[in-house]
């Protein structure tokens, strides 16, 4: 008789642990399928922001302002294209901006990356297109800030230019020619250059003079500008 209550113990089991295991499998699909859930919930945001990130690198956007001797003034992306004094290359589409993406300085060897640069100066060998500034060719004014000392350092030598030297900034398919006009230093905090223009113009911005320990940066500004005088094929690198 023990022996039958075992082997019927056996038989009623099984239909428990079946359920058991059902029950297992279906926690599992679930915990799946809301990992599933999660992810491309994750991935859906991510391609939002670089959707937007793209958007705002071909188009800035937004208010930026600077400080001058007459108060805050705002900083307005132009995009009137303008007719450069010299006839550009055949063929060229001067009709829709660009943002920059690279800028060569033949004279002083130099030929870097741009990237759209908000509060945070460069960490790497580029040349930073000032949030709010001017795209190449059109009615405004273009600006560029490069470290000139330390591992990201490419306007070390731009206080070596002179007035015609050419300055080439590169949209992918076009390259914009500007020749340098004036070079000066100004104080530290002078936002004057920053300011637009009613021309086209180019403006390089670096350090200069001494480091101040105390205020955690350079005393002075080192500034170049350059006007627009012609559009050029350009392949970049």
């Amino acid at each position: 008789m023990v022996t039958q209550h075992e082997s019927d113990a056996g038989v009623t089991a099984a239909p428990a642990t079946e359920r058991v295991r059902t029950r297992r499998s279906r926690k599992r699909k679930l915990l799946y399928a809301v990992i599933s859930v999660i992810l491309l919930a994750i991935i859906a945001a991510a391609a939002v922001v670089a959707y937007f990130a793209i958007q705002e690198h071909r188009s800035p956007s937004g208010k930026v302002f600077v400080k001058t001797s007459q108060g805050k003034v705002e900083l307005k992306v132009l995009q009137t294209v303008v007719v450069p004094p010299t006839a550009p290359a055949a063929g060229l589409n001067l009709d829709v901006p660009a943002p920059p993406t690279e800028l060569k300085i033949s004279s002083i060897g130099l030929d870097v990356p741009t990237f759209l640069m908000g509060k945070d100066v460069p960490k790497t060998r580029v040349a930073g297109w000032i949030y709010g500034s001017a795209m190449p060719g059109t009615k405004g004014n273009t600006v560029f800030y490069g470290a000139r000392a330390g591992s990201a350092a490419v306007f070390e030598e731009i206080d070596q230019l002179k007035a015609g030297d050419e300055i080439v900034v590169g949209t992918g398919k076009v390259g914009y020619v500007y020749h340098v006009t004036s070079i000066q230093e100004t104080a530290a905090n002078d936002t004057q250059s920053l300011l637009p223009t009613t021309d086209s113009v180019v403006t390089l911005i670096t350090d200069s003079g001494q480091w101040d320990s105390a205020s955690g940066s350079y005393t002075k500004r080192l500034i170049v500008r350059g006007n627009y005088v012609s559009a050029e094929l350009w392949e970049g690198k």
